[in-house]
């Protein structure tokens, strides 16, 4: 995490995702994704054109919550992982990378270790240009996401219980997702 065009310019974004592409294998594959910031946004563009750069294939959730985020990896076939920026929720003058593994966790000490080693060392390798990663935009990740939450939740049981429930969300992202999570 850094200050916003301090530390985290966008030069400093196309190494990071550059660094992190070097220690994956060409042609691999990650998700990107971002909240509604134009910080983050424009952190977000200069990390997928890093990770281009390298050979790793891209799929641009673009603006989504955390763990829809980290639901979507697993998701998308032979993805490897996945990076998601996002102002930082203590510090609004701050951009925060987070990096998730296969299955959307958090990555370990050693993969952040090497990304870290490739940063610093600038180990980036180059590919020809047609190597150069893909950029996808999958579509109907909010339903997807929404479908998968369903399957799993009991909403008859609540529904018997009929419940009442206060949201304070305001202008967040999940005033797209929380009425038709909730409506059903």
């Amino acid at each position: 995490r850094g200050l916003v065009n301090v530390e985290m310019s966008p030069e400093f974004a196309v190494r990071l995702g550059a660094a992190y592409g070097a220690s994956l294998k060409a042609g691999s594959v990650v998700t990107v994704s971002r909240d509604g910031s134009p910080a983050s946004r424009m952190i977000n563009r200069g990390i997928i054109s890093g990770l281009m750069s390298v050979g790793v294939s891209v799929y641009n959730l673009e603006n989504v919550a955390v763990p829809i985020a980290r639901y979507q990896i697993p998701a998308i076939t032979g993805a490897q992982g996945g990076i998601h920026t996002r102002i930082h929720p203590d510090q609004p003058d701050e951009v925060q990378v987070e990096f998730f593994d296969q299955a959307g966790l958090n990555i370990d000490k050693s993969v952040e270790k090497k990304i870290e080693s490739n940063y610093f060392k600038e180990d980036f390798r180059r590919v020809r240009m047609a190597e150069i990663g893909d950029l996808h935009f999958p579509s109907r990740v909010l339903e997807y996401y929404r479908d998968g939450f369903h399957k799993v939740f009991d909403s008859d049981v609540i529904s018997r219980r009929r419940p009442k429930i206060v949201l304070d969300y305001a202008a967040s992202f999940v005033n797209v997702l929380l009425p038709s999570l909730l409506g059903k």
